[in-house]
């Protein structure tokens, strides 16, 4: 190799060095998640909120997450999800019972990359003193890539004391006279079952969270039973009507009707259409009867 070929190559390294320092200062650091309450000490009959949060600079949009704590000290009371960053839940929003872990699943329609994000909060009650801990043992956030990759995050865990003579604190349940939102509805054929179709929802109540959701489907001429659900629910393809209702915290109502005229002017339209055939045939020989017999 040349001297001129030599010189030619020596910008290469410190450009190099320069690209890889940058990258390694302005790196965006992990996700992370993390607990907040309002107190590190109470007493036993608080009821209290903990938050789950999190920081990232990466855009997320998906979330799996175990919260563990301790069922001898603490009773469930329920989950808020007004604030959450999540927009459609896997799940129905957790509802006891439980051993001594809550799953949390879901996604947002929005990207979210910010600080103090929250998944959602879990209301409890104290029941007897003792050291509460609380953790995520799995704590999984998804990259907004159109992937779905999985993002290098990390998770911390929280603990406070149940104590004699530290402060009560309860939690009141602010009034809520506005009924839950329903934002997207969809549906649309199972890529996996030619028999049924996916019906997916997404609802927000920003005052005090949903609490169920639940769906009913028309097949014939008869309503079925209600039926809890989360957000994505498979109903039978020969459905031409589905009632959804969402019932928030506060006990406040939204319900909707979705029709699918396809499979009512498929399956549905054909009886009717057989069955005024028959009453006209029935009428016209009842008739001509009559006329014989005048």
């Amino acid at each position: 190799m040349t001297n001129f070929q030599l010189r030619s190559y020596r910008w290469i390294i410190p450009v190099f060095g320069a690209l890889l320092f940058c990258r390694l200062v302005y790196a965006a650091p992990d996700p992370s998640f993390y607990f907040d309450t309002a107190a590190n000490e109470i007493a036993p009959d608080s009821v209290f909120t903990v938050k789950i949060l999190i920081d990232s600079e990466v855009p997320l949009n998906a979330y799996r997450l175990i919260v563990q704590y301790p069922k001898n000290l603490l009773t469930f009371e329920r989950f808020d999800n007004s604030r959450s960053i999540i927009d459609v839940w896997q799940k129905q929003p957790p509802a006891p019972p439980f051993d001594d872990e809550i799953e949390l699943v879901g996604g947002n329609l929005k990207p979210f990359t910010g600080r103090g994000g929250e998944i959602g909060a879990i209301i409890f009650k104290a029941v007897r003193e003792g050291e509460v801990a609380f953790a995520l043992p799995t704590a999984e956030a998804y990259i907004a890539d159109g992937r779905g990759t999985l993002a290098e995050s990390s998770s911390g865990s929280f603990a406070l004391r149940i104590v004699g003579g530290a402060e009560l604190l309860r939690e009141d349940l602010a009034i809520d006279k506005t009924p839950p939102k329903l934002e997207v509805i969809s549906l649309g054929d199972d890529p996996f079952n030619s028999e049924q179709k996916l019906l997916s929802v997404a609802v927000k109540d920003r005052e005090s969270g949903v609490k169920e959701t639940q769906v009913r489907s028309l097949k014939w001429f008869f309503w079925s039973e209600l039926e809890v659900a989360g957000n994505t629910v498979a109903v039978d393809k020969n459905v031409w009507a589905i009632n959804i209702r969402i019932i928030d915290n506060a006990g406040n109502l939204t319900a909707q009707v979705i029709y699918t005229w396809p499979a009512f002017f498929k399956n549905v339209l054909p009886v009717l259409a057989g069955l005024v055939l028959v009453l006209i045939g029935i009428f016209f020989f009842f008739r001509r009867r009559e006329n014989r017999l005048a």
